[in-house]
């Protein structure tokens, strides 16, 4: 049995020859190292070693093992069920996981973290806020063309035809080099590429609903028709703890974020098709937990195919302990997913920022007509 492994580690001592050890003999394992914390990814057939070497490097702070042969049967699963395949970017908050299990595909963007540039799904959550709390140069870029038509054929390998939802084009250029890609290679037009207007998990909660109306329905202008009125009809609301991390991004002037982090003002803006735009400023996260229940109960019905999505930074036990019991009481029916929020999101956006998204299903698939 081969294992798929993803472990972070508080090191005692290691140094690159040590880390290689840990990974010797799997050409695909991928090691990331800042200062006295390590992420490794590895396959191995002998976990109880694998674990042994961890330990004499230092502390395991986090071990996650999958079988190989699941994840195999979950991609054949993925790969010859469904003739219509959803395609999106991993600055949707869909966790890798949520992406394998559901046969959903991710493009992703990438982290610039001090000197070293990753992938965002193979960033942990922590990884990024203490760099960001530790003052490191965080920014963002996007995947190279290279890789985005890697993506593209890869899924049209696999599926008949593949419906690509984009972040929104005022955040990435992702839309116009997928536009670009078809108009030279999709002579059959298998590929439909939709420029969502949407960004972390808004993106994510609509991408995940199209995902079963894929299945269900037997026409690519089903699935589209779907998508655009899931689109139009959800919303998402992002709670910012401070201003100085968009300052940082250049998405705010610094005089501006000193003066509002000052008086304790916490932004709360909705990413929109013509870019992110606030809708509110409150001043604790009371206010911010009230303006959530607020806004899901002026848009959301508690039924079973009402979508709700709560994304954390590296709060996720204060979102759990406050904000999701109060949501778990007034939606009862509904169902309540709790990821990290898009990575490419929180470098903008900073730790102790939280957000909601939701749709409701049932009124997108009436309004679609399916």
């Amino acid at each position: 049995r081969r294992w798929c492994v993803d472990i972070q580690l508080n090191l005692a001592r290691a140094d690159s020859d040590d880390l290689k050890r840990l990974t010797s003999g799997d050409e695909s394992a991928v090691v990331t190292a800042q200062g006295d914390r390590a992420k490794v990814h590895v396959h191995t057939q002998d976990l109880h070693r694998l674990k042994n070497e961890a330990c004499s490097l230092g502390t395991i702070v986090a071990w996650h093992q999958e079988d190989m042969a699941n994840q195999v049967a979950a991609f054949v699963q993925s790969s010859t069920s469904h003739k219509i395949h959803i395609m999106t970017d991993a600055a949707g908050s869909v966790t890798p996981a949520d992406a394998r299990g559901m046969g959903l595909s991710l493009l992703s963007s990438y982290l610039n973290i001090g000197h070293q540039s990753l992938p965002e799904t193979l960033v942990a959550p922590d990884q990024l806020y203490e760099a960001m709390r530790a003052g490191l140069t965080v920014t963002t870029a996007q995947a190279s063309d290279v890789e985005r038509q890697a993506c593209y054929q890869r899924c049209l390998c696999r599926h008949d035809h593949v419906v690509y939802l984009c972040v929104g084009s005022a955040y990435t250029g992702n839309v116009q080099a997928a536009l670009r890609w078809k108009a030279r290679h999709d002579p059959d037009n298998r590929l439909t590429v939709i420029d969502s207007g949407a960004a972390s998990g808004r993106l994510g909660i609509v991408a995940m609903a199209s995902v079963q109306i894929a299945r269900e329905q037997k026409t690519v202008a089903a699935v589209v028709r779907f998508a655009q009125r899931a689109l139009s009809l959800s919303k998402e609301y992002i709670f910012l703890d401070r201003l100085k991390y968009l300052a940082a991004g250049g998405r705010l002037s610094r005089t501006s974020a000193f003066l509002g982090d000052a008086i304790h003002l916490k932004p709360v803006v909705s990413p929109l098709p013509d870019g992110a735009r606030k809708v509110a400023v409150v001043k604790n996260n009371d206010q911010q937990c009230r303006l959530a229940l607020e806004k899901l109960e002026r848009h959301l019905t508690d039924r079973p195919e009402s979508d709700i999505l709560l994304q954390y930074s590296d709060n996720r036990p204060w979102l759990e302990k406050v904000v999701l019991p109060q949501v778990r009481r007034r939606y009862r029916a509904a169902r309540i997913l709790i990821r990290p929020i898009s990575l490419t999101s929180g470098a903008h956006m900073g730790p102790g920022t939280w957000a909601l998204a939701f749709l409701d299903q049932q009124r997108a698939k009436q309004e679609a007509r399916l």
